[in-house]
């Protein structure tokens, strides 16, 4: 079966991956000039950027680690080096790990209490319920009682924690404010730190998206592959034409069949694409369908 697979992040190359595997044909179409998506690494005048995601978490990421060890790359993976500096507003710097929770508790700005009511908190938190896997939303959810992450922070660890853990670890993170966070997710980590082992590829995160593309023809490899309209017909049973490098490709939320036998659709990034696929929703082909 001849697969199209539309995105070359971490998703669309594991698709890609996957489906050569089982012996079909794969065509992956990427529409920046390398592979990786919001994990892709750029190459700026020797220099070697992340441009998201810095490393992986271990055995918080169990398939990831599957699919490295069944490629023979999870040897290649090096240890993760999260050696910063936290800059006080009186201009002292604090050297800190980001890959070692325990050197923040050795900030001189933390006084004993602190560091006590950090430790109680953790073993509390290492001790109650929560989910099982911090990548389902669906066990998320129930744990969710509408408190934000930084609320939860102050009230659970006081303020000095607050300001000088856990805000510059999850700003590190997520680039988001603690306040437009809830508690499940970080909570489900923390629970699950004991899998933690941070990694990365020598040639950072993007080359995880490389290794999963290896065993495919370089001609089918579309880069860069960018579309510049969206058109219908009924006789097309849906199907959509795309101006420039892609023609007749679906775009869809799901993997879905196109009416010529034999060909198939997958699209790694959905909200996107549903939004595409609205604007086609008016076409009622006569049978069959995309």
């Amino acid at each position: 079966m001849k697969t199209v697979v539309i995105g070359g992040g971490p998703a669309g190359c594991a698709a890609a991956y996957t489906l050569r595997k089982q012996g079909h044909t794969v065509d992956l179409f990427e529409a920046s000039d390398r592979l990786g998506g919001r994990t892709k690494q750029l190459y700026r005048d020797g220099f070697n950027l992340g441009t998201g995601a810095l490393f992986l978490m271990g055995g918080i990421y169990p398939r990831t680690m599957a699919l490295l060890k069944e490629m023979n790359h999870y040897k290649d993976l090096v240890p993760w080096q999260g050696s910063a500096e936290l800059a006080d507003e009186d201009d002292a710097r604090y050297p800190v790990r980001f890959d070692s929770i325990a050197s923040f508790l050795g900030l001189p700005v933390l006084q004993f209490r602190d560091k006590l009511r950090l430790v109680s908190e953790g073993l509390k938190l290492f001790l109650s319920p929560g989910p099982k896997n911090p990548f389902n939303g669906s066990e998320l959810a129930r744990f969710d009682v509408g408190e934000n992450l930084e609320d939860w922070s102050r009230r659970h660890l006081g303020d000095r924690a607050h300001e000088y853990i856990m805000r510059p670890i999850v700003d590190f993170l997520y680039a988001v404010p603690l306040r437009e966070l809830s508690t499940p997710f970080p909570k489900a980590i923390i629970q699950q730190a004991w899998k933690l082992a941070l990694s990365v590829p020598p040639g950072g995160i993007g080359q995880v998206s490389e290794w999963l593309v290896e065993s495919l023809p370089g001609e089918s490899i579309h880069l860069p592959a960018r579309s510049s309209g969206l058109s219908a017909t009924a006789s097309d049973g849906g199907c959509s034409h795309m101006a420039g490098t892609m023609r007749r490709i679906a775009w869809s939320s799901q993997p879905k069949r196109l009416l010529r036998p034999g060909s198939w659709v997958i699209s790694s990034a959905p909200t996107r694409n549903a939004d595409s696929w609205r604007h086609l929703h008016r076409v009622r082909p006569r049978r069959g369908g995309v």
